[in-house]
């Protein structure tokens, strides 16, 4: 069973211990309803199928040792699919760059396999390993967690580092190394986390490309301020004004 981390401290200590790893895999669950921005609801952490927690953000009042370990250079951290887990990280260490990304989603593209080859499909070609999708649709906010849901939170991430290295082996021996890292240094970059300009979201109202130019602009302004609102009270756009 994964050790259960609630509170700050512990939290910081494993940390602390995972930085003096060389791999470190990384994953999280969250809930995305009726809210502008993703509510975490779980970060789960290891660096093998014996060293894996799960971490229950809402009880963690300081995670300054994690985004730490996130800036970390010398500790490569693992996602699958790193385009969804890091931007609601960032979020919730307020700030940060990650360094050093392995993200097996694409390093298997790199391999020659599918580019929207999913973890389980790697893992059943890595590992003859079948994982148990029952618990996706769960509500990760509830207190307590089913000891369903902590293994189901906790399997995918055990499997990351040990594939990763797989993976990057392949990659490597195909001579494709390189370009996969160069790859990955978009994740390091200020721009892959910037939001786009409220400004722009009058474009994607319905019916915006029937309109004439001044009741263009006087839609832009109107989306302008929707978007800037939902932002600020962490609202969906149609809880804010519907198109």
């Amino acid at each position: 069973m994964s050790l259960w981390i609630d509170n700050t401290a512990d939290f910081a200590a494993f940390c602390q211990e995972a930085s003096t790893q060389p791999r470190v895999a990384v994953d999280t669950e969250f809930m995305w309803s009726s809210t502008f921005y993703p509510r975490l609801a779980l970060v789960q952490v290891s660096w093998g199928k014996d060293h894996c927690a799960v971490v229950d953000p809402l009880q963690v009042d300081d995670c300054s040792a994690f985004r730490t370990l996130l800036e970390n250079p010398a500790v490569q951290k693992v996602f699958h699919e790193a385009t969804s887990d890091l931007p609601i990280l960032r979020r919730w260490c307020h700030g940060g760059l990650p360094k050093n990304i392995f993200d097996t989603r694409l390093a298997g593209a790199f391999c020659g396999l599918t580019q929207g080859c999913s973890l389980q499909k790697l893992l059943e070609m890595f590992f003859a390993f079948t994982l148990d999708k029952s618990e996706t649709r769960s509500d990760w906010l509830q207190r307590p967690l089913s000891d369903r849901q902590l293994e189901y939170a906790s399997a995918d991430v055990k499997w990351l580092p040990e594939l990763a290295r797989l993976l990057q082996d392949k990659i490597s021996a195909l001579g494709n190394l390189p370009w996969f890292l160069e790859e990955m240094k978009l994740f390091s970059r200020e721009e892959f986390y910037a939001e786009e300009p409220p400004e722009q979201y009058y474009r994607s109202v319905k019916g915006s490309g029937r309109l004439d130019r001044q009741r263009l602009a006087v839609l832009r302004e109107l989306a302008t301020w929707r978007e800037k609102t939902a932002r600020a009270l962490d609202k969906t756009r149609n809880r804010v004004m519907s198109d």
